[in-house]
């Protein structure tokens, strides 16, 4: 499993083993734009799933913000400013670009 989780500075990256340990860590730098942060979440997972080796198959992400999701999907009053407003479905369409994720 990969979980990330996205900062107003700073995004954390971590992949947990199957006895819950963290096997691998990351920081990146938060992005400033909605769009911007769903590429940075695109390569910070595929760079998890690259250095993890043959061994770990990602099965899946989870991804933490702060913020309300509202009943149409969009992400309300997040930490990042230019998301707000942000539909929710933006990172399922960035899975699309990370080789390596079942």
């Amino acid at each position: 499993m990969i979980g990330v989780d996205i900062g107003g500075t700073k995004a954390l990256g971590v992949v947990i083993g199957r006895r819950n340990e963290i096997l691998l860590e990351t920081r990146w730098p938060t992005r400033a734009t909605a769009a911007a942060v769903i590429d940075m979440l695109a390569d910070m997972v595929a760079e998890l799933i690259d250095s993890t080796g043959s061994d770990v198959e990602a099965r899946g992400v989870g991804i933490g913000i702060a913020g309300l999701v509202d009943v149409v999907g969009r992400l309300r009053r997040p930490n990042l400013v230019d998301a707000d407003g942000s539909s929710h479905s933006r990172p399922a369409r960035a899975s699309n670009r990370v080789a390596g994720l079942r």
